[in-house]
């Protein structure tokens, strides 16, 4: 009996063992999934994200004129002004993709201003300007704040902008072949047959066999632009299932059955040409993902299995712009599982539903929009009067409400254009940068269309759009721990110096325990700054005190015994974000007389207005005869100074930056001809050595180089042994009528030709590109170089000027040549406690004016608003 009992319990035992591991092991499957959402979760906290967005005063220019901008920098997660970063560095970039100014500036309670002079502008066409601070470098470059707009060439009636133009020299283009031509973006699924682009985006991220499933596409021309074709989906054995036309921007979608097993769509084109391209081919085991949205806002997502899936424990999470929204798990076996997500787990905005395995595997994602609960500000303008005659008084009453109507302080910047003066379109608002564009990947054309109505048409159209451009802006691996973050940029929340001491340029080895001292140059002191390095060579420090403008500092390394090292400085000043192409809908742009009519409203509000400020006497403009001026001068006034560079060149160099970037990464300084030769595959430096002595022979484009330094032809060999950091900049310039203005003599030179060789077409074969080369005494070479020690210049904040809005009824003569387009800028208004803020501002010299009034802002609250 007792063997009859063990035996019987030792059945059980086995009966139960499958039982109780198979508990351990979906014990273990749930542990692993939630350990992914607590990552999720902690992530916005250990790596928050930051959003900039820039407030334009105009939305084209001309040479010399200043670009004004208000910046507003928040935390992604939040969309509040952000507590983390204290610097901003905004570029401006010019076709060829050079950065042609750097500004840093304080970020003061998420917010700061400035302005770039374009009174070196050597080539007119689309400029970009960026803004960022250092930690949005850890991630894509891609999400950094970027905006293409035209400067356009001066016209010759400054008083009508009919026909406008901008410079194009495309063989120079070819120097940044990013900006070579614009490039669609495009996905890696893109496929291009003749001169289609037709790139497919299944939902979830896969078509699965077996399983019904909706397919986005985008449909564009060779250049990216969108097409209105039908395209039919055909199976693999020619069978036509459908027909889908774009509904919108080149965008549309349709479903394939779950009996589809491959297949493709064919196009035809403009010549009549029928152009096939292939679909994505299904998974054999995987799940098809389904997200809707509700009129409550709540959200539905579907996960569909095909029977190779197989039964299976899966998480799914909900994430909006970096913070955890939703976590939940779903067990899958041969049928749909429908979760239903209410709105108050929700946020407002774009979501990122992701649904994954056990191992850290995507199964489905997708971008979801859920509609703002947060009702819009309530913010209004009314004017004195609707049309404005020269030099006249406006007036512009401002009131700032929430949606139940009670008044809100806030603080916006404001622009205010005469729209005769417009030559170019809007950029996108404040809210609509910060809710849709920033965490979307790539240019969107029209953006404010996809909010500017909730209904059917305009939701559907901006699922497109999620579907098609939703890129991620957040990694789900990376949030979720499968794959590690690495930090590469600190976050400045004080102006920071870094950088590592090597023991020579040649071996790269860290320096470890030393000491980095520096000295800052001020007017009438200085200020003393240190750090230690770690063990592989690095170190930083925070400025005890804010630095403006261009300061000299002088670095000295020394050991723990205060004596002085040989070593290598550098430093990490030259971080920025990755160069991209231009997208072919950026660059176009309507005529002027497009966009006035566009802009025009019949019936802006107005109020009523009495006249009660004071006149003044128009006395008219009076014309002065100015002396005539010696063409000889200083360097810096000889000719026109650098001017002449600047309003010449087909190509321009600042030398003395680059020189400072090439230190900075620990190389010796080279000679300038060695550094061109890398720098532009155009240019030709070479030394012959013969019997008589050494030859050197520059040329540019096969054509002779002159070689002109502060404005003086060079008395020196051409191919003089300049050191970098004996040149502040380089100007190339190929056009033969400057070159011949500049250097008259060279004349003689091609006529001693043609004398001696008169078949030749001395213009075509001889003419020389001119080198003009501008030198400068910098600070640093004041000091004596010693072992240990580098003396460089340091970029402080820049500094914002003030914009000047004349007063035709005080101190300013209203004159004919006032002929100002953007009439009134003011980064920095505020609201008061009844929400209303009134400015006077005046007119220019055009007859019948129409103003437009263009402000962004953020509330004490921290609620987003605009008004155009």
């Amino acid at each position: 009996m007792k063997k009859l009992i063990t035996t019987f319990l030792w059945l059980i035992l086995i009966t139960m063992m499958p039982l109780s591991v198979a508990r351990a092991q979906e014990s273990d499957i749930m542990a692993r999934l939630k350990k992914f959402f607590t990552n999720i979760a902690n992530y916005n906290n250990n790596y928050s994200q930051e959003k900039v967005y820039l407030h334009l005063d105009n939305n084209g220019y001309f040479p010399n004129e200043k670009i004004w901008f208000k910046a507003y920098v928040f935390r992604a997660s939040t969309l509040l002004p952000t507590d983390l970063s204290k610097v901003l560095y905004v570029e401006l970039v010019t076709p060829d993709g050079e950065v042609k100014e750097r500004q840093s500036l304080p970020i003061i309670n998420g917010r700061t201003y400035g302005n770039f002079t374009l009174d070196n502008i050597f080539k007119t066409g689309f400029y970009e300007i960026r803004a960022y601070t250092r930690a949005m470098l850890n991630w894509d470059n891609a999400y950094i704040y970027s905006r293409v707009f035209p400067i356009f060439d001066v016209p010759k009636d400054t008083t009508q902008f009919s026909t406008l133009k901008v410079s194009d020299d495309p063989q120079d283009s070819k120097l940044i072949r990013l900006r070579k031509t614009p490039t669609p973006f495009l996905s890696e699924n893109s496929q291009k047959k003749g001169k289609i682009i037709l790139t497919f985006y299944p939902e979830g991220g896969h078509l699965v066999k077996g399983i019904a499933g909706k397919v986005a596409y985008k449909l564009s021309n060779e250049q990216g632009l969108p097409l209105s074709s039908s395209l039919s989906l055909c199976s693999s054995d020619g069978t036509q299932l459908l027909t889908s036309t774009p509904e919108h921007e080149g965008m549309g979608v349709f479903e394939v059955p779950p009996t589809w097993v491959g297949g493709y769509a064919k196009v035809t084109d403009s010549k009549g040409k029928e152009q096939q391209f292939n679909l994505p081919q299904a998974q054999d085991a995987g799940c098809q993902m389904k997200v809707t949205t509700q009129n409550d806002g709540s959200m539905t997502v579907e996960t569909a299995p095909n029977t190779a899936f197989g039964s299976k424990t899966l998480g799914i999470s909900i994430t909006c712009r970096g913070v955890a929204c939703y976590f939940d798990t779903i067990h899958v076996h041969g049928k749909p599982v429908i979760k239903q997500i209410p709105r108050k787990q929700l946020r407002d905005g774009i979501q990122q539903v992701t649904i994954f395995t056990p191992e850290g595997e995507i199964v489905a994602e997708r971008l979801v929009w859920v509609n703002p609960l947060q009702q819009p500000m309530i913010f209004e303008v009314e004017q004195n009067q609707h049309v404005y005659q020269p030099f006249s008084p406006i007036v512009l009453n401002f009131s700032l409400k929430n949606s139940a109507g009670l008044p809100q302080e806030g603080e916006f910047s404001l622009s205010v254009q005469d729209v005769g003066g417009m030559v170019a379109e809007n950029g996108m608002d404040l809210k609509t940068d910060m809710i849709l564009c920033s965490d979307l990947k790539g240019y969107i054309h029209d953006p404010e269309y996809y909010l500017e109505k909730n209904d059917a048409e305009h939701l559907h159209a901006l699922d497109l759009l999620l579907m098609v451009q939703g890129w991620r802006r957040y990694e789900w691996k990376e949030m979720a721990g499968v794959q590690p973050f690495v930090l590469k940029q600190p976050v400045e929340d004080h102006q920071l110096i870094d950088g590592r001491i090597l023991s020579s340029p040649k071996d790269k080895i860290g320096k470890s325990n030393l000491n980095v001292n520096l000295m800052i140059m001020l007017n009438r002191s200085f200020a003393e700054n240190s750090a230690v390095t770690d063990q592989n060579g690095n170190f930083a420090m925070q400025l005890n005190k804010d630095l403006y403008g261009n300061v000299l500092g002088y670095f000295t390394i020394t050991n723990k015994q205060d004596k002085r090292q040989n070593c290598s400085i550098l430093l990490n000043r030259n971080f920025k974000p990755a160069l991209l192409p231009y997208e072919p809908q950026q660059l176009l742009f309507k005529q002027p007389g497009t966009i006035r009519q566009q802009t025009i409203i019949q019936s802006p509000k107005t109020f009523q207005w009495t006249d009660n400020i004071p006149k003044v006497h128009y006395l008219g403009e009076v014309k002065v005869q100015e002396k005539a001026k010696d063409s000889y001068g200083s360097r810096y006034t000889y000719l026109g100074g650098e001017s002449t560079g600047i309003n010449n060149a087909a190509i321009y160099y600042n030398v003395e930056d680059e020189m400072e970037k090439w230190k900075d990464s620990g190389r010796e300084e080279p000679l300038l001809w060695d550094w061109l030769k890398q720098r532009n595959p155009y240019f030709q430096y070479d030394r012959t050595i013969k019997p008589t002595g050494v030859i050197d022979t520059l040329t540019y484009e096969g054509r002779p180089v002159i070689l002109w330094c502060d404005n003086r032809k060079s008395i020196q060999d051409p191919g003089n042994d300049y050191m970098g950091n004996e040149v502040r900049s380089l100007y190339i310039i190929k056009n033969v009528e400057t070159i011949l203005r500049i250097d008259p003599e060279y004349i003689e030179v091609l006529n001693s030709i043609k004398r001696l060789h008169p078949e030749y077409d001395v213009f075509r074969l001889s003419m020389p590109v001119l080198f003009l080369l501008y030198s400068e005494l910098n600070q640093e070479q004041l000091f004596q170089y010693k072992k240990g020690t580098r003396a460089t210049i340091l970029h402080g904040f820049s500094k914002a000027e003030d914009f000047y809005s004349p007063n035709y009824r005080m101190e300013a003569t209203p004159s004919p040549s006032d002929v100002r387009r953007t009439l009134y800028w003011d980064p920095a208004l505020t609201t008061g406690k009844n929400g209303k803020i009134s400015i006077t501002l005046y007119s220019n010299s055009r007859k019948d004016s129409h103003i437009y009034i263009n402000a962004e802002g953020i509330s004490a609250t921290g609620a987003l608003f605009s008004i155009k």
